[in-house]
């Protein structure tokens, strides 16, 4: 008998983790969670997917604006609308999963609100946010 002794192990009535079978879902419950998880990613997307065309179309009649003949803004806010355009086209779209998608948004997001201050009240529509853009103390586009 001068084995080894055996190694202490904790009861299973003593564990502080339920059982594992608690953690897997059932069939249909799985099911369920998959339907509403891929109802809210859709929701989710359609959502960013306005925001950068929304963005991207505002800052798109911007530069037409700027174009016209005579130009109705001043070259300081096309240029901050082409670079709103550049930053639209350069989001991850493709890939919702892409670690770059927030920090692009982010970045679209102030580069449009930087515009909309140049671009001056009248022509961006509230997209700035803030009282003296939207008039009543919100913007009339979520940005």
């Amino acid at each position: 008998m001068g084995g080894t002794p055996a190694p202490l192990t904790r009861p299973a009535c003593l564990s502080p983790f339920p059982p594992i079978s608690v953690y897997i879902p059932t069939s249909a419950g799985r099911a369920a969670g998959l339907a509403e998880g891929r109802a809210a990613g859709r929701e989710h997307g359609f959502a960013i997917g306005a925001e950068v065309g929304a963005a991207a179309g505002a800052a798109a009649v911007w530069v037409a604006l700027s174009a016209a003949d005579p130009p109705g803004l001043p070259p300081r806010a096309a240029k901050a609308a082409q670079a709103v355009l550049d930053l639209a086209a350069s989001v991850p779209l493709s890939d919702p999963q892409d670690d770059r998608l927030t920090d692009a948004l982010a970045a679209l997001r102030a580069k449009l609100k930087a515009a909309a201050a140049v671009v001056g009240p009248e022509l961006s529509g509230g997209m700035g946010g803030g009282e003296r853009a939207g008039g009543k103390g919100r913007a009339a586009l979520d940005f």
